[in-house]
C-alpha cells in the first residue's frame, strides 16, 4: 500500500513547488504536484517528475 508524503521541491528555482510523494516500501514511486499549493497549484516541472527514475536507476 502506498503512503503519501507532503513535501516540497528542492531544485534551485524560486517556486518551491508543493509535492505529493507516493511512497511504497520506503521508495518514492511517483511524484505529483500538490493541488493546494498557493503558487504552483499542482504544477511540477519535467525535472521533478523524472526524479524517482534518476534516483533509483
Amino acid at each position: 500500500m502506498d503512503r503519501i508524503v507532503y513535501t516540497s521541491c528542492t531544485l534551485d528555482c524560486p517556486d518551491g513547488c508543493g509535492v505529493l510523494a507516493h511512497v511504497r516500501d520506503n521508495r518514492v514511486v511517483k511524484l505529483a504536484g500538490h493541488p493546494d499549493h498557493e503558487f504552483t497549484r499542482g504544477y511540477l516541472c519535467a525535472k521533478t517528475y523524472k526524479y524517482p527514475e534518476r534516483v533509483y536507476r
